[in-house]
């Protein structure tokens, strides 16, 4: 008989197998994010140091290079040292004021680079500046 309450029992049979399936692949994504991670940050950039290598080239056609990638964010406590720091260094223009005032991400995380790559010195505990080599591959 397909009364409300079939209807709504086989719902909630159906719902609790799609958590427990979405709760299992969750677990098994977080696994494969943390190995590609590993990958790319500690096991590749390793054997291209290892070998006094700054790149390398596979026999089916890949191009393997390792970059110095760069992480910046402001957080609400140092906010405001972190604006008068950039206003004080030229770099006001990127600070945004839409509703609140901020400065994107992206934005930060270029200007930080060449700044560093520049030789200038930062204050990277007031912009939570994280650089990690990570190895990319072309084609």
């Amino acid at each position: 008989m397909n009364t409300p309450e079939t209807r709504l029992a086989s719902m909630v049979t159906e719902a609790g197998y799609l958590q427990r399936d979405i709760e299992r692949l969750s677990a098994s994504l977080d696994t494969l994010n943390k190995r590609l991670v590993q990958i790319f940050e500690v096991e590749m950039p390793g054997i291209l140091e290892e070998f006094g290598l700054t790149e390398a080239r596979l026999s089916t056609g890949e191009r393997i290079t390792v970059a110095n990638k760069i992480y910046t964010s402001i957080s609400e406590a140092h906010q405001s040292a972190a604006f008068a720091w950039l206003k004080e260094h030229g770099l006001g223009d990127i600070i945004k004021t839409v509703t609140k005032t901020a400065v994107h991400p992206s934005t930060l995380r270029a200007q930080i680079r060449d700044l560093l790559e520049a030789g200038e010195d930062v204050p990277m505990d007031l912009f939570s500046v994280h650089q990690k080599r990570v190895a990319e591959i072309s084609t």
